[in-house]
């Protein structure tokens, strides 16, 4: 017969432990990771915003381009087979091929928009645009994720309490540099300021010489390349799918609406608050309701202040 011995798991007088992270490691990690996902927004949603600021249209199929975007790299990557230096190339190439894009996408809302009676018309044709395009890209694709293969891999950067992977630190740099150089555009060069006044008075800037058909066209070609850049950099940080842009789509809207629809800075204002927030809030809720989180920050910001941060309230009649 055999004796059962019950040896005690716990010393007496010793102090129960978690081995989890502390709630302020847990904030701190959520900060950084909300900065890198709201400026990889941030390129999007400023896309977004140029094209409604400039021409008057909410384009539900930009989230599609950013799609678009993503998948097309991962291809060029895939097809390139050689050192890491061909994932930029990849990445650049499908930015150019993606801007592209816009000139069509332009004709065919003009043309919407010179029969339509309403902003309701054009509103209903995006969103069977958009519909077209993201199962255009499901039959093209495939519905399986495509990751780009020098970022399957990598061992993570710990500083302090914090954990970054080189792929996000590189995306983060990425994307700064891609904001930086659309900031100098608008501010410092003669499309930028044709831009800005075509945004601020189509009319008058067409009095001043400045031909608008022309700016719009520009605004649409810059609006879907940095969708594609945004694909591109949020693909990196997770994979490539189909309908990766579409998931992005409420944030994009959000992100706009709360910095001030049709103001490019605010569109970069926004998309970095709302990344913070839809980060921080995975500490009470679960990840999956983050574009929850974002369409309560919508919600609010259309009751507490329509015109978004940056913009401020005009008078109508």
């Amino acid at each position: 017969e055999q004796a059962i011995v019950l040896f005690p798991l716990v010393l007496q007088g010793a102090v129960d432990r978690s081995d989890g992270p502390s709630i302020m490691s847990r904030i701190l990690q959520s900060l950084v990771d909300g900065l890198v996902f709201g400026i990889v927004l941030a390129i999007a949603a400023v896309g977004l915003s140029l094209v409604y600021g400039v021409t008057g249209i909410v384009n539900f199929s930009h989230g599609d381009v950013v799609s678009f975007g993503a998948l097309l790299a991962a291809f060029l990557n895939a097809a390139a087979g050689g050192p890491q230096a061909d994932l930029f190339l990849a990445a650049a190439g499908a930015v150019v091929l993606a801007s592209v894009l816009g000139i069509p996408l332009e004709g065919l809302f003009r043309g919407v928009a010179s029969r339509a009676r309403d902003h309701f018309t054009i509103l209903v044709f995006s969103i069977g645009l958009s519909f077209v395009l993201r199962h255009a890209l499901l039959f093209v694709a495939g519905p399986s994720n495509q990751a780009y293969r020098q970022y399957q891999l990598q061992e993570l950067y710990r500083l302090g309490p914090v954990v970054i992977a080189p792929r996000d630190l590189a995306v983060a740099i990425a994307a700064v540099l891609i904001l930086v150089a659309v900031g100098f555009l608008l501010l410092r060069t003669r499309p930028g300021w044709a831009m800005r006044a075509v945004a601020t008075n189509p009319g008058l800037a067409e009095q001043s010489g400045i031909d608008v058909r022309r700016v719009q066209r520009l605004a649409w070609v810059l609006g879907t390349a940095l969708a594609a850049a945004g694909g591109v950099l949020l693909a990196v940080s997770q994979q490539a799918r189909w309908d990766i842009g579409y998931q992005l789509l409420m944030f994009m809207f959000a992100a706009v609406i709360l910095g001030g629809i049709g103001t490019a800075f605010g569109a970069l204002l926004g998309g970095l608050l709302i990344g913070v927030i839809a980060q921080a809030s995975t500490l009470v809720v679960p990840p999956e309701l983050k574009p929850v989180v974002a369409m309560v920050v919508l919600v609010a910001t259309l009751m507490i202040r329509p015109a978004g941060l940056l913009n401020r309230a005009r008078r109508v009649g």
